[in-house]
């Protein structure tokens, strides 16, 4: 990856799943820090918020499209 001419994006497994939650637990349990976090909404409701302001960042970029004005570049 390292060597490559120019920037791409890689994904590196080691055939086994693990959470977000069990990687950032196991890693601050590795500096010594017990974070007792626990999520402030479901699943279901941070998908159904992040589509809504996908949805609204669509339809102000059509309504500047189409009034002559140029588009922001996203950084995805």
């Amino acid at each position: 990856m390292l060597q490559q001419e120019k920037p791409d994006d890689y994904v590196v497994a080691s055939g086994e799943a693990h959470s977000v939650r069990e990687f950032v637990e196991t890693a601050f349990r590795n500096i010594g820090i017990d974070i007792s976090w626990q999520p402030q909404m479901s699943f279901q409701e941070l998908v159904s918020i992040m589509i809504a302001e996908d949805i609204k960042r669509a339809e102000r970029d059509r309504l500047c499209a189409g009034h002559g004005f140029a588009l922001p570049r996203y950084q995805e």
